[in-house]
């Protein structure tokens, strides 16, 4: 009887897994810790914030979210510093190239 009892039991277990397991829905909390880089937390929040995507989307954006992490990281480490004039002459010099088109 014990063993009938520990397959029922096994078998409902295995039946939850699976029905919660796939479910459709993926919500994710704003403050959901999505990656760690070097020590520098990547919420869901940021990844939503930058990339301006749906939850579902989430995961695939991911990895691109950590290289650009990374990239700062190491620009920091190298003493690479932008400044708002600079970022101001790339976005009028690419604003000028798109206009010419």
């Amino acid at each position: 009887m014990v063993a009938l009892e520990k397959f029922i039991s096994c078998f409902i277990l295995i039946g939850i897994s699976l029905i919660v397991g796939c479910s459709d829905t993926t919500e994710y909390d704003h403050d959901d810790v999505a990656a760690i880089v070097r020590g520098e937390e990547i919420t869901v929040g940021d990844i939503r914030f930058f990339s301006e995507v749906e939850d579902e989307e989430i995961p695939n954006v991911i990895q691109s979210k950590i290289k650009d992490t990374l990239i700062i990281q190491e620009a920091k480490k190298m003493g690479i510093e932008v400044s708002k004039d600079d970022i101001e002459g790339t976005c009028r010099t690419f604003c000028s190239l798109s206009i010419r088109r």
